[in-house]
């Protein structure tokens, strides 16, 4: 219930121990239409001492390496923050192909340089903008 933006509940990573290289989450499943979507949102809360970087991942392939993936960094300061990335910016990937947005099959999302105390809360995170169908 801590640092929810949106319904009761936001998602919470709480970085034990040695804090691991880029503690994160990451979502698979059916095959997703993002076509026409332009922007997606999401509220982060970051407990700790310093800014983090906060690394978003879309896959258009199961388990895509690093090379066809698509990813964002966006830093994170202590305290609320409240993202609005533009999609379309960011769906080429390292190698230079583009994700097929018909067929988004994952996302991810995961702290990087997480310390030990980081907490990081997640919530409402939205795809918006998408317009309406094309009709006769």
């Amino acid at each position: 219930e801590e640092h929810a933006t949106h319904g009761r509940y936001a998602l919470r990573f709480s970085i034990p121990g040695d804090g691991g290289t880029a503690p994160g989450a990451f979502l698979y499943d059916e095959p997703m239409d993002w076509r026409g979507y332009r922007q997606i949102t999401l509220d982060a809360f970051l407990e700790g001492e310093s800014d983090r970087n906060l690394i978003l991942r879309i896959d258009d392939r199961l388990w895509a390496g690093l090379s066809n993936r698509a990813q964002v960094v966006v830093e994170l300061k202590p305290g609320a923050n409240r993202l609005a990335l533009d999609l379309p910016s960011f769906y080429i990937t390292p190698s230079g192909r583009t994700l097929d947005v018909s067929r988004i099959q994952g996302i991810g999302l995961y702290l990087d340089q997480a310390r030990p105390g980081d907490a990081l809360f997640l919530d409402h995170l939205t795809l918006s903008g998408r317009a309406p169908a094309f009709r006769r």
